[in-house]
């Protein structure tokens, strides 16, 4: 059984990444290119609805999410597969309609989620202790919910199964790994701010850095559950 280390992780992600520096700069900035299109198109069309700013941010959210989720889902195809050592194309991350269900179930359950306890976060200090109890519960359960199924995304892709069979098999995998998760995404909070301080294009690279390391550290923890079997 392999033991991970997070900082080798993404040692190994700036690695591949700096294989292909340039393909990977192209398909970021085509990626953020179309995300601002579609957000923008949103924010249009929500402001025509309605001229209430919190309905408007719901619907903004609404219009966006199946998008998302589909981009976002071939996203995660094409780095899958690069990281496989399967041939790449650009076209690969309109495939998302592949696994657009449970990407779609999934975005779902987050703008519930965003609803109901993240944007309360924002006035947190205008409640009462009670309230303040609830909201800060409600933060922590957000937390537990990104760190259990961290993996989630990504075995939607890789393992073909039913969006309450990857559920149980996200949990399954994170067992034992919280803290490994915890230190991970906060490596890739850094990574990615010292990215975006070196203008558009370091953001673009620092985002593939973050997304090789991701699929390393799924690749070895799937390795050592097979090891256990």
């Amino acid at each position: 059984m392999q033991k991970i280390n997070v900082l080798l992780l993404f040692l190994s992600g700036f690695r591949l990444a700096n294989r292909n520096v340039l393909l990977f700069l192209r398909v970021n900035l085509l990626l953020f290119s179309i995300i601002f299109f579609l957000s923008y198109c949103a924010a249009v069309a929500s402001i025509k609805i309605t001229y209430d700013r919190k309905l408007q941010e719901l619907i903004v959210l609404a219009l966006s999410f199946p998008f998302l989720s589909y981009l976002f889902a071939g996203t995660i195809y094409y780095y899958l597969s690069y990281f496989k050592g399967l041939t790449v194309r650009l076209n690969q991350i309109y495939m998302g309609f592949c696994w657009i269900k449970n990407f779609l179930k999934l975005s779902f359950v987050l703008l519930i989620v965003y609803q109901i306890i993240i944007i309360p976060i924002f006035s947190f200090y205008e409640y009462e202790l009670e309230e303040q109890i609830r909201v800060g519960t409600g933060a922590l359960f957000f937390l537990w919910f990104i760190i259990r199924n961290f993996f989630l995304p990504i075995l939607f892709v890789d393992y073909n199964r039913t969006f309450e069979d990857q559920l149980f098999k996200s949990l399954s995998l994170s067992k034992g790994y919280v803290f490994h998760i915890i230190l991970f995404l906060l490596i890739a909070f850094i990574i990615f701010l010292l990215g975006a301080a070196f203008a558009g294009f370091g953001m673009l690279y620092s985002i593939s850095v973050i997304i090789l390391a991701y699929m390393k550290f799924y690749h070895l923890v799937r390795s050592n559950e097979i090891e256990k079997v």
